[in-house]
């Protein structure tokens, strides 16, 4: 039986950040997206802010408990280099 391939990590971050500058996407929906664990998409999410220093944000629209609905400053593009 062929093993699935996981996605190279810089794909998925490159996708990711993407996604999150439509501003319509929350963490349940990017994990479904990805095929991947919400854990694992708060982690991207935690490196694209901390260690790239992209300005991601989380807005809970609702009430606590829901999901982070992910917004970002439009005019801010991935680095060259990522």
């Amino acid at each position: 039986m062929r093993q699935a391939q996981a996605r190279p990590m810089i794909v998925r971050l490159t996708k990711l950040y993407a996604l999150i500058r439509t501003c319509q996407w929350n963490t349940r929906r990017l994990a479904e997206y990805f095929e991947t664990s919400e854990k694992t998409i708060l982690r991207d999410i935690e490196f694209l802010r901390d260690q790239i220093g992209l300005p991601i944000v989380c807005h809970n629209f609702k009430k606590p408990g829901q999901p982070c609905h992910w917004t970002t400053d439009l005019t801010v593009k991935l680095p060259w280099w990522l």
